[in-house]
């Protein structure tokens, strides 16, 4: 299973608590996603604490009118004071999307509290102009539903696992807030490149940015999201 194939990619690392990051979808908002997807094995040797992003509670309700969601980055920094709170030390961090995203700013900005990273269908690049604008437009004509959809499906599974799709389809427009959902997407879609480069040794691997804890790449052959994991792995990142 996946849960296995992830566990057997941190077998290395030390014994300790596991950290995941749901701002969307992200194996939904409670601990049974883990059961659903036979996880056992992971929940039984760490311990799992999911961070919804704001207003994506369940039950949440909208913000006031004119407020500023946070910015991937801010997204980020308000990681360390949950740990704090929860008097956890440090973390592998299991993200999809643009919890994979925050996850890695997350990593680069606080080394100390990272041991590892599963990064699912990450882009660590910002919107250029043109995919902003159809961005915009398709925000005009598409349902929310459809654009998160998109975010985490092939137009492939979208088409013919119509079973799934609609339990995902449910969970989006019932369980989660519309109007926070829509500032969370636009907050998204408006990211900074997250700048990181591969070290190359003698060159410049005391002044990169990079990842400085291992981190798994993981998407499907048909994920929209698969050119962008491969130029990570090809291009920015080191793989320890």
């Amino acid at each position: 299973s996946l849960c296995s194939r992830i566990l057997e990619g941190m077998e290395e690392l030390q014994d300790v608590q596991l950290t995941e990051i749901k701002p969307l979808l992200t194996d939904g908002n409670s601990a049974r996603n883990f059961q659903d997807f036979d996880c056992q094995e992971i929940t039984q040797h760490f311990a799992v604490c999911h961070v919804d992003a704001p207003g994506h509670q369940e039950g949440a309700p909208p913000f006031p009118a004119g407020y500023q969601y946070p910015t991937m980055d801010e997204l980020a920094e308000m990681l360390p004071t949950v740990l704090t709170h929860l008097n956890i030390q440090n973390v592998i961090g299991i993200g999809v999307g643009a919890g994979a995203y925050i996850l890695t700013k997350f990593a680069l900005n606080h080394q100390n509290l990272v041991e590892g990273l599963v990064l699912i269908n990450i882009d660590p690049c910002a919107k250029g102009w043109m995919d902003w604008a159809a961005s915009k437009l398709s925000g005009w004509t598409t349902n929310l539903d459809d654009i998160v959809l998109a975010h985490h499906f092939s137009s492939e599974e979208l088409e013919t696992n119509l079973e799934l799709i609609q339990t995902y389809r449910l969970h989006i427009s019932q369980d989660i807030n519309q109007e926070n959902l829509h500032l969370f997407v636009n907050s998204y879609n408006s990211r900074r490149d997250l700048e990181i480069e591969r070290p190359i040794l003698g060159v410049n691997e005391t002044t990169v940015k990079t990842l400085q804890c291992p981190a798994l790449l993981v998407v499907g052959d048909t994920s929209p999201a698969v050119e962008a994991v491969v130029g990570v792995s090809t291009a920015y990142l080191f793989i320890a």
